[in-house]
């Protein structure tokens, strides 16, 4: 089996846990995360994974792939930005888990955002999880949020 497709399977069994793992019981992520899953046999896809690419000077990226969701919207009907954040946050961790050899999922110590255009209900994103150095306690990671057809950078 090749690195990537053994990083893809850890990133998924990570997302998968947030909604079976008791651990994750009753937090926001599981309950974000749950209502996505239920969407996706209505009208919106899930968070999706989408593919790896491994670095030359850090260990890689995690693509994930999703429609925005209706419930995400704002007042101005554009993706809220608090929901786009949580977007970054699941998928740095779940990209974290899958590269970390000891498998830490570990909690956001700082997390900044520069919203660099807004989120159109509908439309559908690339969110990349990528990876830049991880430490014996702590790992640096960026998350960046693309409009797939416009190809233009939100977060």
């Amino acid at each position: 089996m090749q690195k990537k497709d053994i990083i893809l399977g850890k990133a998924a069994k990570f997302l998968k846990g947030m909604i079976e793992q008791p651990v994750y019981k009753g937090t926001f992520g599981q309950n974000f995360y749950a209502v996505i899953i239920q969407l996706k046999s209505f009208t919106y896809q899930s968070l999706s994974i989408n593919r790896v690419e491994l670095g030359d000077t850090y260990p890689g990226s995690v693509f994930f792939q999703c429609t925005v969701p209706d419930f995400t919207k704002n007042t101005f009907m554009m993706a809220h930005g608090g929901a786009l954040t949580t977007y970054i946050d699941i998928s740095t961790t779940a990209a974290l888990y899958a590269f970390d050899e000891k498998e830490r999922a570990n909690v956001s110590a700082k997390l900044d955002m520069d919203f660099l255009s807004a989120a159109a209900i509908g439309k559908d994103i690339e969110i990349e999880a990528r990876i830049n150095r991880i430490g014996k306690s702590m790992a640096f990671l960026e998350g960046r949020i693309i409009d797939l057809q416009t190809k233009q950078y939100i977060i």
